[in-house]
């Protein structure tokens, strides 16, 4: 690579929870970063001489990765419609033309977020289809990390709708009160990611980022409501699987159903996460996640 020239990390999908926060912390950190995403207009808070931002879709080919010696790819675009319009999915198109790029351009490293959802068992569309995405990228031996839930940080998507209920709702429905998660702050994950990239060899099996406590869904939200805002929720259980199946059906003529559906099985398939063969992190990754951790009782 021509040494006059900036090295830059490509980052897809950079308008959303977790692009907008490793952005932050990509210009904290002075590294030169290319962003994609299909609205820049989600970006125009972010002024930097370390950021250049670019229109992306995932159905087109990558351009304007001149100079870019990474990516990582964070972009997924969920089907929002009725189950019975959805066609091809587009996330394995975009997964496919970015690695026809990065052959071309000769990219060595490339990491692709993935989430625990994506595993055989899972009933969700969207594990579905990062689980067929992420056997891509493992087939052309580039990193992958499945993360578990995700929190902290500047605030997007369902983390932002999450933190605004807490703190302004007292009483709240829930589905499956009692699955369990084993959440990261978005901070480790961010530092993770640019870390893999400047090591020189990539893991063959998929990295999964989770912390080894496990604590039930109901009561991390009640955790969160009372650190964040000092404040006490009132969760009413709904009949998760009646629900589930209610929607599943209704997700079939009309995408709102389908949308609702989507959250429900994906707490769903938390509870039937098949065994993997996966790289566990250390606990030294997660220092956000144990100091935040530690507060909970």
């Amino acid at each position: 690579m021509n040494k006059n020239m900036k090295n830059y990390i490509a980052i897809t999908g950079a308008s959303g929870y977790v692009g907008i926060n490793l952005l932050k912390y990509c210009i904290e950190k002075k590294i030169n970063v290319k962003a994609f995403c299909r609205d820049v207009t989600k970006l125009n808070h972010l002024k930097s001489k370390y950021l250049d931002i670019y229109s992306y879709q995932l159905n087109k080919p990558m351009e304007n990765l001149r100079g870019v010696y990474a990516i990582i790819h964070l972009a997924h675009q969920r089907f929002s419609g009725a189950r019975r319009n959805q066609l091809d999915d587009i996330n394995l198109i975009g997964t496919t033309q970015i690695l026809k790029e990065v052959k071309k351009r000769n990219i060595k490293k490339v990491i692709y977020l993935s989430s625990i959802l994506a595993n055989k068992e899972t009933i969700s569309d969207y594990g579905k289809s990062k689980l067929c995405c992420e056997n891509l990228f493992k087939k052309s031996n580039f990193t992958v990390i499945k993360a578990s839930f995700i929190f902290g940080g500047q605030p997007s998507g369902f983390y932002r709708d999450l933190v605004d209920n807490l703190s302004t709702k007292k009483v709240m429905p829930i589905v499956f009160p009692s699955v369990k998660i084993q959440p990261i702050h978005i901070e480790d994950l961010c530092i993770y990611m640019v870390k893999k990239l400047q090591k020189r060899s990539t893991d063959k099996k998929p990295i999964i980022f989770q912390h080894t406590k496990k604590i039930s869904i109901k009561d991390f939200f009640c955790f969160l409501a009372a650190f964040l805002f000092n404040r006490k929720i009132i969760f009413f259980n709904l009949p998760s699987k009646l629900l589930l199946k209610l929607f599943y059906f209704l997700g079939y003529f009309n995408g709102f159903f389908n949308r609702i559906y989507e959250r429900i099985s994906g707490l769903y398939s938390l509870e039937i996460i098949s065994k993997e063969n996966v790289i566990e992190i250390n606990e030294s990754d997660l220092r956000k996640t144990n100091i935040f951790l530690s507060k909970f009782k």
